[in-house]
């Protein structure tokens, strides 16, 4: 019988021991699996911070318009989680994240068939678009009521801005060096500038 017991208690222990190295093997993998979920998602997310900054700047290159579609894609790529860990020089959620009003209700102004006589709208811009409705839209709208004669163009000066635009909303906005090449491949006559703004953009 004291035989039996022992056997017994010894069996019971071994089982416990078992049971322990089991959880602990369990545990272990699960700790090494968030941990590669972890640095997955901020692999990912720094690679999308990347391209922002890369588009986070005041010159425009060829390259400019595939840079601003590979960064919208790739963000478009993250899940929820990884947004969140987006991090950069100058990158973060809000780049893209950020509701910032309905950019269809816009006007880039950027249209072919200018004719001879142009007046250029020259703003720094915003990317928020309410804002870019409500202000800058607002401006140029009236300047073609009053002068129906004229074609209303449109410039931003901040290209950091434009590429915002172009990345998150699709919108493509003409630099200064953009409308003036536009201007005279459309064989204008009479240009007249009109800023709305008190600073430079570059």
């Amino acid at each position: 019988m004291k035989k039996a017991l022992a056997f017994l208690m010894a069996a019971v222990m071994l089982m416990s021991m078992l049971t322990a190295c089991g959880n602990k093997d369990n545990a272990d993998k699960k700790d090494n699996n968030d941990v590669n979920t972890e640095e997955t998602d901020k692999a990912a997310a720094d690679k999308v911070a990347a391209l922002i900054d890369a588009i986070y700047v005041q010159e425009r290159t060829e390259e400019t318009d595939a840079q601003c579609e590979a960064a919208k894609a790739a963000w478009d790529a993250l899940t929820d989680a990884q947004k969140a860990l987006v991090e950069g020089e100058e990158a973060s959620p809000d780049y893209f994240g950020l509701d910032t009003g309905d950019a269809s209700k816009d006007d880039p102004r950027n249209q072919d068939e200018i004719g001879e006589k142009e007046l250029l709208v020259v703003s720094f811009g915003t990317s928020f678009n309410d804002s870019r409705v409500a202000d800058i839209k607002s401006i140029e709208d009236a300047l073609q009521e009053a002068n129906p004669d004229w074609s209303v163009r449109r410039a931003f000066t901040a290209q950091i801005i434009i590429n915002h635009i172009q990345a998150r909303d699709g919108e493509k906005i003409d630099n200064m060096e953009q409308a003036l090449e536009r201007a005279v491949a459309n064989g204008v006559k009479q240009l007249v500038v009109q800023p709305t703004h008190l600073m430079h953009g570059a």
